[in-house]
This record gives C-alpha cells, structure tokens and sequence, in this order.
C-alpha cells in the first residue's frame, strides 16, 4: 500500500487529451508568427491566429471584387489607349453578337493586343453601322446580324 502511495506522488500532473490536443494544434497553426511565442503562455498565440484568420476570411471575401474592379481598370486602360470606351466596346461587341467576358477581354489586351486590335475596329464598326441603320438602308453585308427595318410608306402604316 505504501508503495502505491508513492508512486501515484510521483505521476505528474497531465493535462485532459483534448487540452492538449488543442494546444498542439494551436502551437502548430501559429508556430510561423513569432518562435518565441511557443515558449510564452497560449494566450499570445491564440491571439495572433484569430487576427490573421480573421484578415484571411475577409481577404477570401473580397477576392472576387478586387479581381473585378482590377479586370475593369485594365480593360479602361487598354481600350483607352485606342480613344475607345469601355461602353462603346461592349455595346459595339454586342451589336455584333461577340459575347466575351471581361476576364477574357483583359487576357486578349494583354498577351494577344493584334487580335484586342480587331475586336476593337469590328466594335466601331458595329457601332458606325447601328447609327447609320437609322438614317439609311444598309446593304447586305454587314457586320450587325439584325434584320433591316422597313421602310415607312407615305399614308396609313
């Protein structure tokens, strides 16, 4: 009996596994941030794990409209350096039935600028054509696939 005393004097204190666990896990996803800080109490840890889960949630949530706003600044400065808006080449593209996206558009600005060159002039042309269909009959061959209107005849329509 005496023996049994001692030894169960002698077991160290331990924490609960799922304690530990956690602690290790915790150490683990925050061993990057400071090396002095696994030596420190786990408070400085959890801390600093919570602010940078934090600033990555919200960095995952505004991926998509970084990305958007930054596509559309280059599409700007791409169409701008050929005096084009970006309406004006957007509507001209969909004059002519070309739906593109602008994630495609700024790719073609970038690495393919001769074929960004003719998609520009088909837009313009697109457009010259659509405010010209207005005033006058336009011949068949052309880029716009709408029907031409008909004309309107003196007298009752």
């Amino acid at each position: 009996m005496f023996l049994t005393c001692i030894q169960m004097l002698r077991q160290p204190r331990t924490y609960p596994l799922s304690r530990w666990y956690k602690h290790e896990k915790l150490k683990e996803q925050a061993k990057h941030y400071f090396y002095k800080s696994l030596r420190v109490r786990t408070g400085l840890m959890s801390i600093l794990l919570r602010k940078s889960l934090k600033k990555q949630y919200f960095a995952r949530r505004n991926k998509d409209t970084v990305a958007g706003i930054l596509r559309n600044n280059r599409l700007a400065a791409a169409t701008s350096e050929h005096n084009v808006t970006p309406h004006m080449f957007k509507s001209g593209l969909g004059h002519c039935k070309i739906i593109l996206s602008n994630k495609l558009l700024t790719n073609l600005a970038i690495y393919e600028p001769r074929t960004f060159k003719g998609l520009i002039e088909t837009a313009q042309r697109a457009n010259i054509e659509k405010l010209r269909e207005r005033h006058e009959e336009l011949p068949d061959r052309r880029l716009t696939a709408h029907r031409p209107r008909p004309k309107l005849t003196t007298g009752i329509h």
